[in-house]
């Protein structure tokens, strides 16, 4: 609509109108009262706001900005996106001005940004020097998350000479011709568009959508400075497309995503991704290292995993398979092992924790990388069975979706689980010893407790297992022998729940993603939510919830006065209660002290028979006796 040359002169004599009035060339005018026109324009500070937010989503952090100094435009562009950049709380790893086109500066600017560690390039610089940056990007081979350049790569032009390296590139742009915006007398930007190339046989730019008021900048509005900005700036992504049966380099509208015609592509796809020799794996990320496989041979190099399985560092089992491991036999030992730890090992603790605290260690030792030999590492893996290890067993591959959170949840449950094991085993054993003590006389139980202490150590084992007590005091220690096999699992088992409960800590950095070394699918810590989601966690904290602190004090006053009064009335109530019983105790024994003073041959017969008063007779009984 305005063009650079006699931009002055436009403005004064809009300014001194007071107005602006069109006329088409079917004699309709059109009259926009504008008071004051400053700028027909998009703030270049509008740029990089949407990209940059979509950095931060995917984890781009590390930008590096070059720009011509010399050139107000692109300066205040740049200067606008650094700004932006420690706003959002990305890191501006190089920040390098320019003033000339040379190529030894160019280069330089290429040898800075190949040896630094940013992930992103944002360049606002000329047509030509767009194109000569990506040239110089690509021989030094430097791997660039995102790479975006204010001049020139939103035409097709550009991207034609830059050729199959302008794949991915992204510009910013004041207007697209796939943007859904409307205009009075062309429709909408696609229709303009495609009139403009076939009038002028090549593409339209926002520099000839400028002359059509309404295509580029809507219905012009101002701001309250009377200023108009015109819509906001979008973000092109060259993408490589197919049109009239060739391959074309296309800049494709991926921001706003309100208004994207194709997914925006970050990271872009790295070029320079070297092949992962065998023993290493790399998964979807062409930005991450190859990092070494717990089992080499799993991982066939290439970015591709072994026959039967997948996952990050080929971790998990494919669909279909499952372990070669003998599970029922490491039942049939797990079980066994425990029933001889328990029950016959137990009369020597010395020899049994020996060996648990040997088979336990060598459980952690084996787990650290030390090229094992494969046959040494399968023999001292066995050692994890004695500690319980539940990854011995796991059914990863033979439950769907079974993970690591499953395992460490059976694992904490453990204890629990022996604990109703033993209770149901306690109460099963009494149901059985009633049953048998009513249909048994005093004589048959004594003789088959001698019958099987007079047994083989191995069948009393067994049949501690499966017979019942003789009588009430057998039954009373069998229960209590019974109710320390959880507290002994306890014992034996703390070492593998503490290692089961840091290993969830224990993480592995992929390309600045920290993801669990026992679940390389899982990453380590919960990723940042949206903060609506939880607007009921942080509104209270908004001026006009001051009094919600006040609230919260209530509420934990509240708590701390009634846990006291509980505490005080439990304190008087133990007090009154113990009162009670002294004053009681004291009246009773004092009214049997009296009885015995007065009848001493049946004070001495009760205090030979009646154990709950034999101390008392023992203590007072030479006074009653020469009173």
């Amino acid at each position: 609509m305005l063009k650079l040359a006699g931009y002055m002169l436009w403005e004064k004599a809009i300014n001194a109108n007071g107005g602006l009035s069109i006329r088409d060339i079917n004699g309709t005018y059109y009259t926009y009262g504008i008071k004051l026109v400053v700028r027909i324009s998009v703030d270049n500070a509008q740029y990089t706001r949407e990209l940059f937010s979509e950095f931060r989503a995917n984890n781009v952090y590390k930008v590096a900005v070059a720009y011509r100094e010399d050139v107000l435009e692109l300066n205040t562009a740049c200067q606008n996106a650094v700004e932006w950049a420690n706003q959002q709380l990305l890191t501006v790893s190089l920040e390098m001005p320019y003033s000339n086109s040379t190529n030894a500066t160019l280069s330089a600017i290429a040898d800075r940004l190949a040896s630094s560690s940013a992930e992103a390039l944002i360049m606002c610089g000329l047509k030509g020097e767009s194109s000569d940056m990506a040239w110089l990007i690509d021989q030094r081979r430097k791997p660039l998350k995102a790479i975006v350049f204010l001049g020139g790569a939103y035409t097709r032009e550009w991207n034609d000479n830059v050729g199959n390296l302008s794949v991915g590139v992204m510009s910013f742009a004041q207007w697209a011709p796939d943007l859904p915006r409307k205009d009075a007398f062309w429709g909408d930007s696609p229709s303009y568009a495609a009139k403009y190339k076939s009038a002028y046989n090549k593409e339209a730019t926002y520099l000839a959508a400028a002359s059509q008021l309404d295509t580029f900048y809507g219905s012009v509005n101002f701001n309250r400075f009377r200023m108009n900005r015109g819509y906001d700036p979008v973000t092109l992504q060259t993408y490589l497309t197919t049109e009239n049966l060739q391959y074309v380099f296309k800049p494709s509208l991926v921001l706003p995503l309100s208004s994207a015609t194709r997914p925006l592509l970050l990271p872009q796809p790295n070029r320079y991704a070297p092949v992962c020799p065998a023993g290493t794996y790399r998964g979807d990320d062409d930005f991450a290292p190859c990092i070494s496989c717990k089992a080499a041979s799993v991982c066939s190099g290439n970015f591709k995993c072994a026959e039967g399985y997948r996952g990050r560092m080929c971790t998990y089992c494919d669909e279909g398979y499952f372990r070669k491991s003998n599970v029922v036999g490491y039942l049939l030992v797990l079980a066994m092992l425990w029933i001889v730890v328990n029950l016959s090992f137990a009369r020597t603790v010395e020899n049994l924790m020996t060996i648990v605290n040997f088979a336990q260690l060598l459980s952690i030792v084996v787990g650290f990388s030390l090229n094992w030999p494969r046959e040494l590492y399968q023999v001292m893996s066995l050692s994890s069975i004695l500690s319980f290890e539940i990854d011995s067993l796991e059914p990863s591959c033979l439950v769907p979706n079974w993970e690591f959170a499953h395992n460490l949840v059976v694992q904490l449950l453990l204890p629990l689980m022996m604990a109703a094991l033993v209770g149901i085993w306690c109460l099963t054993t009494y149901i059985i010893f009633r049953i048998k003590q009513a249909g048994l006389s005093r004589s048959r139980r004594a003789a088959a407790s001698l019958r099987l202490a007079s047994e083989a150590p191995w069948k009393q084992v067994l049949m501690a297992i499966l017979d019942v007590p003789a009588d009430k005091k057998e039954l009373r220690d069998t229960m209590l022998e019974r109710c320390a096999v959880p507290l002994n699992f306890l014992n034996i088992g703390f070492l593998v729940l503490l290692k089961y409960n840091l290993s969830a800590f224990k993480c592995i950095d992929v390309n600045g993603v920290n993801y669990m070394a026992a679940s390389p699918n899982d990453k380590c810590y919960t990723p940042k939510k949206p903060l609506l989601l939880y607007g009921w966690m942080y509104e209270r904290y908004e001026a006009e919830y001051y009094w919600y602190e006040i609230v919260i004090l209530l509420q934990s006053s509240g708590v701390i006065r009634a846990a006291e009064f509980i505490l005080l009335l439990l304190v008087v109530a133990a007090f009154c209660s113990a009162g009670v019983s002294v004053v009681h105790a004291i009246v009773i024994r004092v009214g049997i002290l009296w009885l015995m003073s007065k009848h001493r041959p049946i004070a001495y017969k009760m205090g030979q028979r009646v154990k709950a008063f034999r101390h008392m007779y023992q203590v007072f009984g030479p006074t009653f006796l020469f009173k």
